[in-house]
């Protein structure tokens, strides 16, 4: 037979337990909330920074229109516009994060196009995922960042002239299961 004080210890370590739950419950709530709001605000910021990129590569460059916005991070970070000019023209422009620097402006009919740039990849790596092609600045050198799993199941960074297409760095990064 059980004695009454068994059965009160039992319920309050059943008590116990409920409450914790429920601790832990409203604990992994406010972090979720939290996180969401983060997400959002961080979201918020980087919309806030493509539109006044986009209005200042119009105020301060030959642009009349945009129609892309991109933002590369590399030893100094661009957002990077994409548009044309009163006559027509398709436009890259770099346009800096840092005050200090001025925009740098490329004509897009006397480089490489980013098309141009994918077919000679697609060429010489028929067995590589693309992820991802896109401008990018290097030492004040326009660069197409062509972004890729390789076949070995590396994660590779490709960085090409936008001048002439010729590779100028090429990172590879290891998966931990790949070595």
């Amino acid at each position: 037979m059980r004695s009454r004080r068994d059965f009160s210890t039992s319920k309050k370590r059943l008590s116990l337990f409920k409450l914790f739950v429920l601790v832990v419950v409203a604990l992994l709530l406010v972090v979720c909330i939290a996180v969401a709001v983060l997400y959002k605000q961080a979201m918020n910021d980087k919309e806030k920074g493509f539109a006044r990129a986009s209005s200042n590569a119009i105020d301060k460059t030959e642009l009349v229109n945009t129609n892309n916005v991109e933002r590369f991070d590399g030893k100094k970070s661009f957002y990077i516009v994409y548009g044309k000019s009163k006559d027509g023209d398709k436009k890259i422009v770099f346009m800096p994060i840092s005050k200090k620097d001025k925009p740098i402006i490329v004509d897009e009919s006397n480089i490489v196009s980013k098309q141009q740039i994918i077919n000679e990849w697609q060429n010489q790596c028929s067995r590589c995922t693309m992820i991802r092609t896109s401008a990018a600045m290097i030492d004040e050198q326009p660069l197409w960042e062509i972004t890729y799993q390789d076949s070995s199941g590396y994660y590779v960074f490709q960085y090409s002239s936008m001048k002439d297409g010729k590779t100028a760095e090429t990172f590879r990064l290891a998966n931990a299961t790949t070595q």
